[in-house]
């Protein structure tokens, strides 16, 4: 019994990394789209 709870932690651990990492993908690429939105932005405001 000890050793399945023990695998349901991992597994949960392993599902919490999924969602973290797919989050900071996420962030990456928000971030580097931002960064090819900022020279058009500042044309714009110029």
């Amino acid at each position: 019994d000890a050793d399945i709870g023990v695998l349901k932690r991992l597994v949960n651990f392993i599902g919490e990394l999924n969602i973290l990492t797919s989050n900071i993908e996420t962030v990456l690429h928000e971030c580097s789209n931002l960064t090819r939105l900022l020279p058009e932005a500042k044309k714009s405001i110029v």
